[in-house]
């Protein structure tokens, strides 16, 4: 595979984002949160793979 830091950047983006979310929304259940790590898999998926 192949990394450009732009890619790594995003990556780190969207590792870290839930941290702060949850952060600044206390009122997320856990069922939110596996939603979002779901996403955050697509995410990762369509950037890293391309």
């Amino acid at each position: 595979m192949y990394f450009n830091p732009s890619q790594v950047f995003l990556v780190f983006l969207f590792l870290f984002l839930p941290l702060p979310l949850s952060f600044l929304l206390p009122s997320l259940s856990l069922d939110s949160c596996s939603q979002l790590s779901r996403y955050r898999f697509l995410f990762l998926f369509f950037f890293v793979c391309p």
